[in-house]
């Protein structure tokens, strides 16, 4: 007798212990889903505030639907620190003054870095558009001081002439990115 209770104790604390192990794991599995779910939002929310934050005024209506995603993306997804810092951005926009999302877009990338444990980098600087309009330029007086027409033959590919620069440099980007 002392043998079947045992036997029916143990057999209780396995489906105890089954049961228990089940439902942590479907809590670890649920806070790994929200935090990766968390996490995609909140980069794409960067990306969208960084590309629209330093944009020219022909480019500006675009640019404020990308900025009003991302605030919407943060509202839901964000700490309570990048929420503030949101509405403080919109609230001075609104208020008349100009729009700054330095504070944000750094409280943003430390926090996506320490989530996804890479190292912290220094505040304040990050490699932004005129990086990129440097070295444009510095291509272009290699070459010339003027651009070509679109329409000469070297803009062109043939036998003899070469690729169009942007087109050269889309094909890199999209070789790299497949290595």
């Amino acid at each position: 007798m002392t043998e079947v209770v045992a036997a029916f104790i143990g057999a209780i604390a396995a489906i105890a212990v089954y049961y228990l192990s089940a439902r942590d794991l479907k809590r670890q599995d649920r806070d790994a889903k929200k935090r990766e779910i968390r996490l995609q939002f909140l980069i794409e929310a960067y990306r969208q505030i960084e590309y629209s934050s330093n944009r020219p005024p022909s480019e500006m209506p675009e640019a404020f639907k990308k900025i009003e995603c991302a605030i919407s993306d943060i509202q839901l997804f964000g700490t309570s620190k990048q929420v503030a810092l949101a509405s403080d951005v919109v609230g001075k926009a609104a208020a008349g003054g100009g729009l700054s999302f330095d504070e944000l877009l750094d409280e943003l990338r430390r926090d996506l870095r320490l989530e996804l444990e890479l190292e912290s980098l220094p505040e304040g600087r990050r490699i932004g558009e005129e990086d990129f309009e440097v070295y444009e330029s510095e291509l272009r007086t290699r070459r010339s001081s003027e651009r070509e027409p679109a329409d000469s033959l070297r803009d062109k590919s043939n036998v003899i002439g070469g690729w169009l620069p942007s087109l050269t440099l889309a094909l890199a980007l999209n070789a790299h990115a497949h290595t």
